[in-house]
């Protein structure tokens, strides 16, 4: 939160090897998700696309409905525009569902996302798109979330 993502990463990273051996594995799904967007951030695809996706792997073995939705929009950060809109459309109907809005980084990071979105595809397309998300299957949706490429 205070931008110092190096420290993050390297506090993040410790934190995996207890949650995994005491089988804290909602913990996990959430430091998983914390440390990919760390990861998002610092610019490491590649280890951010990994983390995201066993962070969303446990958040649906687990049913934890707010990870899934905010893996998907970390994954709308690694994607393609228009596959990034239908992922950001998935997530704002999970957070919808719960009854949680974004906040925070959340908010942040999503509003950063549709910015670029919309100057990528304009504010028609996007709208389009989101609304593709929102109805779209969601167990299609998190197969495809994090194909490299998408």
């Amino acid at each position: 939160m205070r931008g110092d993502y190096e420290a993050a990463a390297r506090f993040q990273a410790e934190v995996l090897l207890p949650q995994r051996e005491i089988g804290d594995r909602d913990g996990l799904a959430v430091s998983l998700h914390n440390f990919g967007r760390t990861e998002v951030k610092r610019g490491n695809r590649d280890h951010a696309r990994e983390l995201l996706g066993e962070s969303l792997e446990l958040g649906v073995e687990l049913g934890y409905k707010e990870v899934i939705a905010y893996c998907l929009q970390g994954a709308a950060e690694l994607a393609e525009p228009e596959h990034a809109a239908i992922l950001c459309g998935a997530s704002l109907a999970i957070l919808d569902e719960i009854g949680v809005p974004l906040g925070g980084d959340e908010e942040t990071d999503y509003a950063k996302t549709l910015a670029r979105l919309v100057g990528a595809l304009g504010e028609v397309r996007v709208e389009e798109l989101l609304a593709e998300g929102r109805s779209a299957p969601r167990d299609e949706i998190v197969a495809g979330a994090l194909v490299p490429g998408a």
